[in-house]
């Protein structure tokens, strides 16, 4: 008892099969399981993880369908109603709601819609949802991603604060440096199942896991990780490829975007920052072609006026992307390999015969990221951090204009992380792909990105405003006002 355990270990070591073992979402081939819990014990465990972010999103998906058939498309789920959702019958659901909807500080987010909500707002509706149930035993598969700087100071705290309170803690995480303070104990796991565990203090916090050490140690020069990556030399490339003007994005009452005057020209490389619920995913789906309110504004991709004639496939063809909510979105059964060929075709799925060139690039941009062994498997049945890495492939695959990265290192453990950052900073210094990263790392900003966008709320829910971050330590070695 009084045990807090993190659980760390590089992608596809086992660390969601794990907990989803205990949590009973799937069965174990051998051994047994004890859970010292009331029961029915199912009540007594709170879980969040990606993959319970992704059922959530595509059951909400499928009830906007039917609102859609039905006519009726007034109607939309709250956040509150999806959080009050796992409120048992013996639970107060008035001052218990409102204490953990105070302790996370997201009451501002009740009456919105869920589907409007921001990755950051999300991941705090889930874990507002687990902990209305009253668990005794919560289990946080990740629960920093997604979160800017501040938000990832509060939930470590708030965390702290309910193992004080005699609630058990099972923390996944790639990223040690985020433990919360009150972390007991500690288990490693690689390929080969239990590398390590026991009392935090007596375990290597920094050892990196077996695996990774490898492919770095083999595959990490950056001359090796940039081999493949092709630019589009040659190509024509407008001057300025994307110009905003006076743009605002709104959902009812709710402002995502206001007044925003930008533009990306050729040869330049953006960074994005910004709090959770800032804008900077609504940004992103304004140049993929990905949002309706584009046409009610005055944008310009690639030297074309949007709402002109141009096709959605006009613009994509131009754009490579991976993000949480593209991620969240590919949920085909395909193999991996298949998964990044469709980035020749800007497909969730492959519907098209690629041709043996497409094919040899592709395997190509999987060597690349050491996860050409992953091809023949079901990317439906990777881990998060596996579909990740194969989605970042996918996005490169055919030398885009730009590319669009969303937090490109999510669920990433540290040498897929540093793989990744690496790669990314090649493809911005030596090739004409321009880069669009959006972070809440700002330490992770790879060095050829020299220009900076930062977002931030002005006091109002959701809104945002525009401002220049002079003095940071990110290496930008140029900083754009807005």
């Amino acid at each position: 008892m009084g045990q807090q355990w993190a659980i760390a270990g590089g992608n596809g070591s086992g660390k969601t099969s794990l907990v989803r073992a205990i949590t009973g979402e799937i069965p174990t081939s051998r051994g047994n399981i004890d859970r010292y819990l009331p029961k029915p014990w199912k009540g007594a465990i709170g879980y969040v993880s990606f993959e319970l972010q992704r059922k959530t999103i595509a059951a909400e998906e499928d009830r906007d369908n039917a609102r859609f058939f039905s006519g009726d498309t007034d109607r939309y789920l709250t956040t509150g109603q999806f959080i009050r959702e796992m409120l048992p019958p013996e639970v107060d659901g008035g001052e218990h709601f409102w204490k953990v909807m105070a302790l996370l500080d997201i009451q501002d987010l009740l009456y919105r819609s869920l589907r409007h909500l921001s990755t950051g707002e999300m991941r705090k509706a889930m874990i507002a949802r687990a902990l209305v149930k009253s668990p005794r035993l919560l289990i946080l598969d990740e629960p920093f991603d997604g979160l800017d700087e501040n938000s990832r100071d509060k939930l470590s705290g708030i965390i702290t604060r309910l193992m004080k309170e005699s609630l058990q803690i099972i923390l996944i995480t790639h990223r040690i440096e985020e433990l919360p303070r009150g972390m007991t104990h500690l288990m490693v796991l690689d390929d080969d199942g239990v590398r390590a565990k026991g009392p935090i203090g007596t375990v290597n916090l920094h050892d990196a896991p077996k695996k990774g050490r490898e492919r770095l140690r083999t595959e990490g020069s950056r001359g090796e990780i940039g081999s493949g990556c092709s630019g589009r030399k040659g190509k024509r490339v407008p001057e300025v490829l994307v110009e905003m003007r006076n743009v605002t994005v709104r959902y009812g009452h709710v402002t995502a975007l206001r007044g925003l005057n930008w533009k990306i020209s050729r040869g330049e490389n953006w960074a994005v920052t910004g709090p959770n619920g800032s804008g900077k995913t609504t940004l992103l789906r304004l140049i993929s072609g990905d949002h309706h309110q584009a046409y009610a504004n005055d944008i310009r991709l690639f030297g074309r006026q949007r709402g002109t004639g141009e096709s959605i496939w006009d613009i994509k063809r131009h754009i490579g992307m991976v993000g949480m909510e593209f991620q969240i979105r590919y949920r085909k059964p395909v193999t991996a390999f298949e998964t990044v060929l469709s980035g020749f075709f800007d497909t969730v799925g492959l519907y098209r015969i690629a041709t043996p060139g497409q094919e040899e690039t592709a395997r190509k941009k999987m060597a690349v990221l050491g996860i050409d062994g992953l091809a023949h498997r079901d990317f439906t049945r990777l881990s998060h951090g596996e579909q990740r890495m194969a989605l970042i492939a996918r996005a490169i695959v055919k030398s885009p204009l730009i590319l669009l990265l969303d937090e490109p290192c999510q669920g990433l453990d540290t040498a897929n992380r540093m793989q990744v950052l690496d790669l990314i900073d090649t493809i911005g210094a030596h090739t004409s792909t321009h880069l669009l990263y959006v972070t809440h790392h700002q330490k992770e900003i790879p060095p050829s990105i020299h220009h900076l966008l930062s977002l931030r709320k002005n006091g109002s829910p959701a809104s945002t405003a525009f401002s220049d971050i002079g003095g940071s330590d990110m290496p930008l070695s140029a900083k754009e006002r807005i």
